[in-house]
């Protein structure tokens, strides 16, 4: 046996295997591995696509996330603007009458 190469080893222990006596509980041992690596397959799976969910998840959280951050930053624009604005016609001598502190009649109904 020393004189045999790996492949020709392990085909020979196959063919060992197939003579045994208990070929019948071998068969079954056998495919209650199948059944278990079957098993073990599916749970990889279920796994996988559970894994895939939650990373499709986390890039819709970040596009929402940076469409947020967009929204945030155009209104703090637009609030520092109309600030700015407001500061600008309650410190000019001329807007003193402004919308902002004239007295506006209601219409009589």
């Amino acid at each position: 046996m020393s004189g045999m190469t790996g492949a020709s080893m392990l085909r020979t222990r196959r063919k060992d295997v197939n003579v045994k006596p208990n070929r019948k509980l071998d068969r079954k041992s056998s495919r209650g591995m199948l059944y278990e690596n079957e098993e073990l397959r599916l749970r990889t799976i279920n796994i996988n696509a559970e894994v895939e969910r939650g990373q499709s998840d986390i890039k819709k959280l970040k596009r929402e996330n940076e469409q947020l951050k967009r929204e945030i930053s155009a209104l703090r624009y637009e609030y520092d603007r109309l600030d700015s604005m407001l500061r600008e016609r309650r410190s000019s001598p001329e807007h003193s009458d402004s919308i902002f502190n004239c007295h506006v009649p209601r219409s009589k109904s």
